[in-house]
């Protein structure tokens, strides 16, 4: 039981690392205009609108390689637990809905958050299966 809460947590927790760094050099290799501290909802959907591809495109692998790899650390910390892998899956899914709801984004935005988490999921349990049950 401790190993499968175990695997839960790091896996959200590195997942949420992961989207932040692969976010953070997305934001170095494609550089934003400046927005102001409290930017009101319509310059936030300029600055989406107005974003390179490349940039757009980081946010999505972010979402991927965060699935990925907290999916992957979980099973590999609870010996293939699959409700472990599930929660840092279904944890990622919600912040990426969370995120698309919150601003409005291009449709294949959309599309590749919502069907790469789970793609991603689908990857790390062939690295690491699940445990029989």
């Amino acid at each position: 039981m401790t190993r499968k809460l175990t695997g839960a947590v790091v896996g959200i927790v590195l997942a949420m690392l992961v989207v932040a760094l692969v976010q953070t050099v997305g934001h170095f290799l494609f550089p934003e205009p400046e927005l102001p501290a409290n930017p009101s909802p319509q310059q936030l959907r300029d600055a989406v609108a107005t974003a390179p591809v490349g940039a757009k495109a980081m946010v999505v692998l972010s979402w991927f390689l965060g699935a990925l790899i907290g999916v992957w650390a979980a099973l590999r910390i609870s010996n293939g637990a699959r409700r472990s892998a599930l929660v840092v899956a279904g944890a990622v899914l919600l912040l990426t809905i969370a995120v698309l709801l919150s601003v409005t984004h291009p449709t294949w935005m959309v599309a590749g958050g919502l069907l790469l988490p789970i793609f991603a999921t689908f990857l790390a349990t062939r690295i690491v299966p699940f445990a029989e049950a």
